[in-house]
């Protein structure tokens, strides 16, 4: 898998078959080398992502009412695959 950073315009709009994964901080998670050359998707390290998405997700927490009680006020989590 390669990451690459993007923010969304109608270009990259994807195709239901595109297989592309997009996290917060506009971090998006692909092999999908035409999908990278039609939206011109900037390569990040997976390191460099994920300094991005903890930054995108820094101060949040799961809702006090999440199903998960011992998750409640937790700060939020993404780990990149």
């Amino acid at each position: 898998m390669a990451y690459y950073y993007l923010i969304p315009t109608a270009g990259c709009l994807l195709e239901t078959d595109e297989n592309i994964q997009q996290y917060p901080g506009n971090i998006w998670v692909t092999d999908n080398s035409s999908w990278v050359a039609r939206t011109g998707a900037i390569e990040k390290t997976k390191e460099e992502a994920q300094i991005i998405v903890d930054s995108a997700i820094s101060g949040l927490t799961f809702s006090n009412d999440h199903i998960n009680e011992s998750l409640r006020g937790q700060p939020l989590t993404i780990s990149l695959p």
